[in-house]
Parts: C-alpha cells; sequence; structure tokens
C-alpha cells in the first residue's frame, strides 16, 4: 500500500474521540456493555448503561486532562472504543505516579474473533508511549 494513500476501505482505522463524539461513545458504549453482559442481571446492566453511557458523562470523560477515547473504524462504522483515564492503580501493581487505566475496552459482538481488538489496544499502548505514562492497568468484572 502507498503511504500517501492511507489504509483501505477494509482496513480498520482508529481515530481519537472529541467531545463531538460523545453521543456516538455512549451508544456504541451502551451496545457493547449489553453485548458483554449476557449473564448479568438486565435491571442491573441498564442501572449501569443509564449511569455511564449518557452524552454527558462521556463529555465529561472526554474532558479529563491525558485521558483519550480512540475508536475503532472498519468500513466506515465505528465498532469498537476503549477509554483511558488516568489514575491511581489498585494496590496490587506497582505504585507508579503517573498511571492510566483502560476503563473500557469493547468490540461490537458481531466483529469479535477477527483480531481487532489488537489493533485497538495497540492505540491504547501509543497513547501510553507517547504522553509519558509509567503504568497501564485495565480492571475486568470477574463474571465477565
Amino acid at each position: 500500500m502507498n503511504a500517501a494513500q492511507g489504509p483501505g476501505p477494509l482496513q480498520p482505522v482508529v481515530r481519537v474521540a472529541t467531545r463531538e463524539d460523545a453521543a456516538l461513545l455512549a451508544e456504541l458504549g451502551a451496545r457493547t456493555f449489553r453485548e458483554s453482559s449476557p449473564n448479568t442481571r438486565h435491571e442491573d446492566v441498564e442501572s449501569y448503561v443509564g449511569e455511564n453511557f449518557t452524552r454527558e458523562n462521556l463529555m465529561t470523560c472526554l474532558s479529563v486532562k491525558n485521558a483519550t477515547a480512540p475508536i475503532l473504524e472498519k468500513c466506515g462504522q465505528a465498532i469498537g472504543y476503549a477509554l483511558l483515564s488516568p489514575g491511581t492503580p489498585p494496590d496490587q501493581l506497582v505504585r507508579a505516579s503517573h498511571s492510566i487505566q483502560i476503563n473500557w475496552f469493547y468490540i461490537l459482538e458481531e466483529w469479535a474473533g477477527r483480531k481487532l481488538g489488537d489493533v485497538l489496544m495497540g492505540r491504547c499502548l501509543e497513547h501510553v508511549k507517547y504522553s509519558g505514562f509509567e503504568t497501564i492497568w485495565l480492571t475486568v468484572w470477574r463474571y465477565n
């Protein structure tokens, strides 16, 4: 592929979300969270979705210094995203003064199993490297 051409139409693209993407992230977040929680009580899922995946909440998340939300796109469609936010790692991890958490990392169910998570995680790790963070961590609900 010629570098001047950019990625082909079938290649995944990762772009950094802006505040204008807050509604898209809220919709994508709600859908992917519901898909990833099939064994969780419906009421609990909807409570979490209602509290976390609102346009206003995502705008707030995107306003945090050094926070980022890479959006994974395929064929012009947003199919996944991650949300990284600076914070203090859990006690089990090595203490670092400059650390960041992967709060959310989801890809739509229909796109799972195609190694697209590797592409999205690569962009997350690039952000960590170029932003000078010492530690990155991801917490996962034990039943997920």
